[in-house]
């Protein structure tokens, strides 16, 4: 029992684990500690912490290493991100790969994001004011490795003509944390000491040392960066991905980091104001080129790495041959001393030796032959693949692009095509009953008739048509086609073409094979494209019909909103008439009367002129509209309907002056259908209220009624197609009211209060097209 109880507990374990696994991943930073480990865990766990709380499904650690250790984790890619120094960063670029995402911005620089290295001794050392008073005086350094502890201070000795390794009489290389140094040079345990700036600063603030304690040799001035430095400033710390990690967590990373201020408490514990975007390191490579390290160790030298590289298969070649001779030689040897008896075997021997070596090295020369031709051939196939993948890489760029719409994608497919085939032109053509239509076209439009009149000399085009630049029908030109197919028709020809000085005519299959691709994914946008403007048409024809719909429910509310009106106009003019035939009373009582019978009639003209607006087709127009306009139109029509149903309508509009960008027609359907709804819904004697709030960015308006609520298995099923809980409705008037609201780029919804239910729905004060 007991046994049985104990894996059953491992199978619980092991459960939950890999269900954390598959919710959470793990990605880790690594940091260089030159602080020590403790200080930069303090440091740079915020950060971590920050970036797990908002990159969604993983979770950051730091990791700390110092210089060698932290190589060590990058060559055997145990880790996803790390933040090093520039010249480390330079190196591992080069060697592993590694690509910087931000560069880390520290309190020191307001405006630049940079650091540098400061040259300190003790402040009571007189003899000591310049770099260049460090001959013959004991130096102590971080490691030979370490970008601001030790080379930007080796650079600068350089310019002055100093060599550390011969002019300074001890060098000593202490490793992190840069503390020990300046603790170091107070107790006198060396002359001068090299730490990167800030060190000195944050120390003399955590009370560690004093202020008057610690000079700074040649120390320099700079306006856009406060804290003593002895040498040129570098950019800083660049926060870098490694190879293998995912350029989408990358880029989710980067835009994390970017937007870190200084108040946050990741900056505020990283003592940093923040991180910005990824700055030029040519100075650290023209650094680390001029003291011959990192990267650039090896600059001039011929190693015998180099040679075993580069020279491989000549060394396989030569050693081969050697064998073979050795082997020879030793046959040789061997044959001579069988064929010492007779004079007639010795000949005929070195006769046959002879004729074995011939073979041999003809063989050879065969061999070496198929070598050389399989390597053109495998390169040759290589930049194939490669073109290849970056021209699908490309069309991928441009397919999956919404920022850009239809003809600014296909003008970027054909000057992609264009690129990769080497041609001077690319054209796409329409096909017409004559012939052929130029739709676009990129690069030089002098081929424009020339491939017109070669497409039409072909019989048909249903395949990839490749013509060499001597056939009759291009005058000379290099042609490269295929057919676009749109609902099974050819609709349009994809067409390359350059001079026939400069295009070559040996297309291979994978060329031909991206062509397809590319005439391909044309014909699927255009289909696209119809696809989407029926659609358009039919939501449009739809919202009409919910329109008609409506208006025919509200039938008898409108054929009361005409008759009052009309009826007073009526009795208006009648009264003026018995008036005038029995001559009693005024010119001045007549008018009156004509007056208010004008404005009964110019009351009745109005509600029409609005519900032509209302019922009328065409594409949608968008502009500039009040909402209090549509609130108060929409509240004149449902005038008669609430005082039938009994009930009170109350709207508060907050800001009167409150304009969209829209189709106020379709916004004001919206209102129609939701206010009409809460009307229906509220008992008589009740109140529905309608209430709009404004920002800077939105919008809201709610329509709150006093009816039986939404009841929860309907969430939001309200807003689907054809449902409905009215014995005759159609089910179109939520589901078009969400539509519209998501054309508009808001978003509707209905949730249950105490006394009711309320509609509310959001809308963009501005957009990119009314802005």
């Amino acid at each position: 029992m007991f046994r049985l109880i104990y894996f059953y507990a491992i199978f619980l374990l092991v459960i939950t684990v890999e269900v954390h696994a598959v919710n959470e991943n793990t990605a880790s930073i690594g940091v260089l500690a030159f602080r020590g480990e403790p200080v930069a865990l303090e440091r740079w766990r915020a950060t971590a912490d920050y970036l797990s709380e908002h990159v969604a499904g993983y979770k950051f650690e730091i990791q700390t290493f110092d210089l060698v250790s932290m190589e060590e984790a990058v060559a055997t890619g145990e880790l996803n991100f790390i933040l090093t120094n520039p010249g480390q960063y330079a190196t591992f670029e080069t060697k592993y790969g590694v690509s910087r995402m931000v560069t880390m911005q520290t309190t020191g620089g307001e405006n630049y994001p940079q650091f540098g290295s400061a040259v300190i001794a003790r402040a009571d050392r007189k003899d000591l004011q310049e770099l260049s008073d460090l001959k013959g005086k004991h130096l102590m350094a971080v490691s030979p490795n370490a970008f601001g502890g030790y080379q930007m201070v080796w650079h600068e000795l350089k310019q002055l003509g100093i060599s550390p390794k011969t002019d300074i009489s001890g060098l000593t290389f202490s490793g992190f944390p840069q503390d020990n140094i300046v603790i170091s040079v107070i107790n006198g345990e060396a002359d001068a000491g090299i730490v990167r700036t800030g060190i000195i600063e944050r120390m003399i603030k955590d009370g560690t040392i004093l202020s008057g304690q610690i000079k700074v040799l040649s120390s320099r001035q700079s306006e856009d960066f406060s804290l003593k430095h002895s040498t040129r400033l570098y950019p800083e710390w660049p926060f870098a991905k490694l190879k293998h990690t995912s350029s989408v967590l990358a880029k989710m990373v980067a835009e994390n980091l970017l937007a870190v201020s200084a108040t946050d408490i990741s900056a505020q514990k990283g003592r940093i104001i923040g991180w910005t975007i990824p700055l030029d390191y040519t100075l650290v490579h023209e650094l680390l080129r001029d003291l011959r390290i990192g990267p650039y160790a090896n600059l001039g030298k011929v190693t015998i790495q180099y040679i075993m590289r580069e020279y491989s298969l000549v060394i396989f070649s030569f050693l081969m041959t050697l064998l073979i001779l050795i082997i020879s030689v030793v046959i040789t040897k061997n044959a001579n001393q069988r064929l010492v008896y007779t004079q007639a075997k010795l000949k005929d021997h070195r006769r046959k030796l002879k004729d074995e070596v011939t073979s041999q090295t003809e063989k050879l020369h065969q061999v070496n032959k198929c070598l050389r031709k399989d390597i053109q051939q495998r390169e040759k196939a290589e930049n194939t693949v490669r073109r290849s993948r970056e021209a699908i890489r490309s069309l991928y760029e441009i397919a999956v692009d919404y920022d850009r719409d239809h003809d600014e994608k296909l003008n970027d497919l054909i000057a992609l095509g264009r690129r990769h085939y080497g041609m001077e032109a690319g054209l796409l053509y329409e096909v017409v009953q004559d012939g052929f239509s130029l739709c676009f076209i990129d690069g030089d439009d002098r081929y424009t008739n020339d491939v017109a009149h070669c497409l039409k000399g072909l019989s048909a085009i249903d395949q990839t048509v490749e013509i060499t630049p001597d056939h009759s029908h291009c005058n000379g030109r290099g042609l490269l086609a295929f057919p676009v197919v749109v609902h099974g028709n050819v609709c349009c020809v994809l067409a390359f073409v350059g001079d026939a000085n400069n295009v070559h005519t040996g297309f291979d299959k994978v060329d031909k094979d991206l062509l397809l691709l590319m005439a391909s994914w044309i014909g699927s946008e255009m289909e696209y494209k119809d696809a989407r403007m029926e659609k358009e048409l039919h939501k449009s024809r739809l919202i009409r019909v919910a329109r008609l719909n409506t208006m025919g429910q509200m039938a008898s509310e409108l054929a009361h909103e005409l008759n009052q009106p009309l009826t007073a106009a009526q009795n208006y003019i009648g009264g003026g008439i018995r008036i005038m035939s029995h001559g009693e009373g005024s010119t001045d009582e007549v008018l009156i009367g004509m007056e208010k019978a004008l404005e009964s009639v110019n009351r009745a003209t109005a509600v029409i002129r609005h519900l032509r607006q209302i019922v009328r087709t065409g594409v949608p127009s968008k502009d500039w509209f009040k909402l209090s306009d549509a609130i108060e139109h929409i509240m004149e029509m449902l005038e008669s309907n609430a005082e039938q149903l009994k009930v009170k309508i109350d709207y508060v509009i907050h800001d009167a002056d409150a304009e969209l960008w829209g189709d106020a027609m379709q916004i004001e359907q919206v209102l129609l259908n939701l206010v009409r709804n809460a009307l229906e819904a509220t008992p008589p004697e009740s109140r529905v209220s309608i209430v709009t709030e404004c920002t800077e960015e939105l919008i809201t308006i709610r329509i709150d009624d006093q009816g039986r609520g939404i009841d929860t298995e309907e969430g939001e099923s309200v807003f689907d197609p054809f449902y409905t809980t009215k014995v005759e409705g159609m089910g179109l008037g939520l589901s078009i009211c969400r539509a519209i609201i998501e054309a508009h780029d808001g978003k509707i919804w209905a949730e249950n209060t105490t006394r009711g239910a309320s509609f509310i729905f959001e809308l963009p004060t501005s957009n990119k097209e009314g802005a």
